[in-house]
């Protein structure tokens, strides 16, 4: 209907249907008791979500009313990693919640075991092993939801369990100093939405861009993991090309700025900006410290993340290879030892910084930081893992095992 009549009532009533839309699916959301479930309702929301931000945008765009981009960077940030800030919510809550130990550590030692199932499963081929090995998953989800079902009786824990914890872009702009901008960039198919969020100020551009716009990240991905010591570096251009897309339009806003936190959206996700180059081929990284985000709702004030205590720092490959090994996995990274060194608190250096080191040290230090080889496995997730020096306890934790770690990292 607007399109016929450019009334922006109807903008309006489409805006205030999609925000409906939203909260329902919020409040459902965190009925979920599983991560599977959680996914599933968000790939619903995602399928919608575009046009419920270019909805908002287009009102913005006709009214220059500032709430409305409040709502563009709300119906952003809700959309990008709903479930990780659900997750870390809920385990600040569970230190809190005196009288449920014995039920937190059941169902943490639950969700372990179907982790292990379920890797033992997507590695056997013999059918009557993978049938138990199912049956036997099976068992330990309904004991997991029965557990689940006891945590969440808790009144207190339910109504915690609930609160929002996305900041404002209020709150943000109070919480960064003049010398940090936070850039969330949002894509459509012919668009790149980047919101722009510093001390003080808030603003968007909106980005026209072609498939070729696609094409330039597939081959600056491409060529930063196919580069080798015998093969000149290729990705160039295409690192040019995205810079003058990605951060040239923001070149006024970004003048005092000297940090930056960068919040991606999907093929934005598997891209290094710190290898993005301006028109003199300066790296972007020479310019900014760069860090990444899932979402604001990841994000604390500063003046709250003071951490008592040491770090955990581990760096397994900082020596030569470790003897009968081969290949590339576990090559020298003979920087880590530097890079280790300038903590405080306990360091493990190659073949101190093993699996079962890890394991024993981990959930003594507030602050774990791991210089080692990591392998992400797209297909199945739960196959991506960290190495360790290798010994005879194994060297990888998949990914699977971190889901019962409480750390910040």
């Amino acid at each position: 209907m607007y399109y016929q009549d450019k009334s922006a009532d109807w903008l309006e009533q489409s805006l205030e249907s999609y925000r409906a839309a939203f909260n329902l699916a919020a409040y459902v959301e965190k009925t979920y008791n599983s991560d599977e479930a959680r996914l599933f309702l968000n790939k619903i929301k995602y399928g919608v979500h575009n046009k419920a931000i270019e909805t908002c945008v287009e009102l913005y765009n006709l009214t220059s009313r500032k709430d409305y981009l409040d709502i563009i960077y709300q119906f952003d940030q809700q959309n990008k990693a709903s479930i990780l800030a659900l997750n870390l919510q809920e385990n600040k809550i569970r230190r809190s919640s005196p009288g449920q130990e014995n039920l937190f550590h059941e169902e943490s030692s639950l969700r372990t075991n179907i982790t292990r199932l379920s890797l033992q499963a997507a590695q056997t081929t013999d059918s009557a092993k993978l049938s138990g090995l199912q049956a036997g998953i099976r068992d330990l989800e309904i004991s997991l939801d029965k557990i689940q079902e006891k945590i969440n009786s808790d009144p207190g824990f339910r109504l915690q369990r609930n609160l929002e914890n996305i900041p404002s872009p209020s709150a943000l702009e109070k919480m960064l100093d003049p010398h940090t901008a936070l850039l969330s960039y949002h894509l459509s198919e012919k668009e790149i939405l980047i919101l722009i969020i510093g001390a003080g100020k808030f603003d968007i551009r909106q980005i026209p861009v072609t498939p070729a716009f696609y094409d330039e990240v597939e081959l600056f991905k491409s060529s930063l993991q196919n580069t080798n010591m015998d093969q000149r570096y290729a990705g160039n251009l295409a690192a040019m090309h995205l810079y003058q897309v990605l951060i040239s339009p923001l070149e006024e806003k970004l003048k005092p700025v000297k940090r930056l936190i960068i919040i991606p959206d999907d093929e934005l996700n598997y891209l290094p900006f710190e290898a993005l180059q301006d028109e003199n081929r300066e790296y972007l990284v020479n310019r900014f410290a760069v860090t990444y985000q899932y979402s604001t709702a990841l994000l604390s004030n500063p003046d709250q993340r003071t951490i008592d205590g040491d770090n955990l720092a581990m760096a397994p490959f900082a020596g030569e290879k470790p003897a009968g090994v081969s290949g590339d996995e576990w090559s020298p990274l003979p920087a880590s030892d530097h890079e280790i060194n300038q903590l405080k608190g306990k360091i493990l250096l190659n073949k101190d910084a093993t699996r079962e080191a890890f394991l024993n040290n981990a959930g003594h230090y507030p602050v774990i930081h791991l210089a080692t080889h990591a392998r992400v496995n797209n297909e199945d997730p739960r196959q991506s893992y960290i190495s360790f020096y290798p010994d005879s306890s194994g060297n990888k934790i998949f990914a699977g095992r971190f889901i019962t770690c409480i750390l910040t990292v």
